[in-house]
């Protein structure tokens, strides 16, 4: 199991990783009319680094086999459909967890989209209003999105590790507390 999370956590960070290629090399992942040039000179790396995951991907279901007591489980309850393993989420000895869960991960998805879309405007807002110059505005919020990045790629490489050792409770409770810790010191200027 604990493989099979790894390689999840890896396939996570081929995002990431074109992230902080573009700001190890001082340049913002923009979109639109100001970023067209960026878009395109960009692209073929972002996809070739992205895209290393997946051919990791392929060649361990190529050649890393299935450990024995899994195809000895398999063999014993035979083979369930993706379909079958989906409703039985939703039984009722499973849908309350399922649905909480999906909350859970809902609330952490929309929060890592709304750091990685906002973060690097929100830096630079607040460093020009420091004092900084544009291009040392730009180059501040460009470090901020690589340590974004960063953080993102060291929390799914993590996760499996935890997972193992303290279970996907604890280990989703470790994430939301070190969260929790992380927003404390800005939250009172939060409101005004």
């Amino acid at each position: 199991m604990a493989s099979k999370g790894g390689i999840y956590a890896v396939a996570a960070t081929g995002d990431r990783t074109s992230r902080v290629q573009l700001a190890a090399r001082g340049r913002e992942p923009r979109w639109g009319h100001d970023g067209r040039e960026i878009f395109f000179r960009d692209q073929g790396a972002m996809f070739a680094i992205g895209g290393l995951p997946a051919l990791f991907i392929a060649y361990v279901r190529l050649y890393v086999q299935e450990p024995e007591r899994w195809r000895n489980r398999v063999a014993a309850i035979g083979r369930w459909r993706a379909r079958d393993a989906f409703f039985a989420l939703f039984s009722l000895e499973y849908r309350r967890r399922t649905l909480l869960n999906c909350v859970f991960l809902l609330i952490s998805m929309i929060g890592l989209w709304a750091g990685s879309v906002y973060a690097p405007a929100a830096v630079t807002q607040v460093a020009t209003r420091m004092g900084y110059g544009a291009a040392d505005a730009a180059r501040v919020s460009s470090r901020a999105t690589m340590l974004l990045a960063i953080g993102t790629m060291i929390g799914c490489l993590i996760m499996p590790t935890l997972a193992q050792r303290f279970g996907r409770r604890g280990a989703v409770a470790f994430f939301y507390a070190l969260m929790a810790i992380s927003i404390a010191p800005d939250a009172p200027s939060a409101w005004p």
